[in-house]
């Protein structure tokens, strides 16, 4: 029952009280594995073990990943590691059919001093001008022989070295960044109280009579801008 208490301890007091009762319904005497194992059938394919001391193995249904979060702060860093060396690759047969799906699921609903956070966060010069130089220096054609001494950071492109944590982290912040600028309307006259607008910001300098930033200038300037032009430094 190891697995059982390492889910109870992610899991909120309500969850577990809730969890209880749904599992009287179906197995009074073990309540809550019962629930446990209601919920995993939903969500998760059996995979019976060959060997009598190994115990049997829970495969994640395709379609379960669209709910994981690669930020729950309730998994390790390790775990979150093994989540993304486990997540099923597209099949190769179908990879140019399969309908392009978010890397993490939206956030919750949060109080509008918190949702700011979320825009000061995902617009800030030096947070993009670092996930730029991670995504370039991870899927640029290393075919083309193009200088790379002159770059800010430039061992990062010395002896081919990529990690897939740190490319998923940058992918991880944009897609929290599409959350929280997908709303962006350029009639929001109070923008700044949204977030967005603090000092670091590729929208810091932007006048009070302009009008506010949306959702396309923001993935221009996550994506598209070089990360000199971000900072405003050489």
């Amino acid at each position: 029952h190891s697995e059982l208490a390492e889910v109870h301890h992610v899991l909120s007091h309500w969850d577990n009280m809730y969890l209880s009762e749904e599992g009287k319904l179906v197995n009074p005497d073990d309540a809550t594995g019962a629930a446990l194992g209601a919920v995993l059938a939903d969500v998760a394919n059996r995979k019976v073990s060959r060997g009598k001391m190994e115990p049997d193995k829970w495969e994640l249904n395709r379609e379960a990943w669209e709910s994981y979060d690669p930020s729950f702060y309730h998994i390790n860093l390790r775990n979150h590691q093994t989540a993304a060396e486990s997540r099923p690759p597209l099949p190769g047969d179908d990879k140019f059919r399969v309908k392009p799906k978010s890397f993490c699921p939206p956030l919750p609903s949060a109080h509008r001093a918190f949702c700011r956070l979320r825009r000061d966060v995902t617009c800030d010069s030096t947070i993009l001008a670092i996930t730029y130089r991670t995504l370039h220096m991870h899927i640029r054609d290393s075919r083309k022989k193009k200088d790379t001494s002159e770059l800010r950071g430039a061992m990062a492109y010395e002896g081919g070295d990529k990690s897939e944590t740190a490319l998923a982290r940058a992918v991880h912040l944009l897609t929290l960044g599409a959350y929280a600028w997908q709303d962006a309307s350029a009639d929001e006259k109070d923008w700044r109280k949204d977030g967005g607008g603090s000092i670091g910001s590729v929208f810091f300098d932007r006048t009070d009579d302009a009008a506010a930033p949306t959702a396309k200038e923001w993935v221009s300037a996550a994506l598209l801008a070089n990360p000199r032009v971000q900072q405003a430094s050489e």
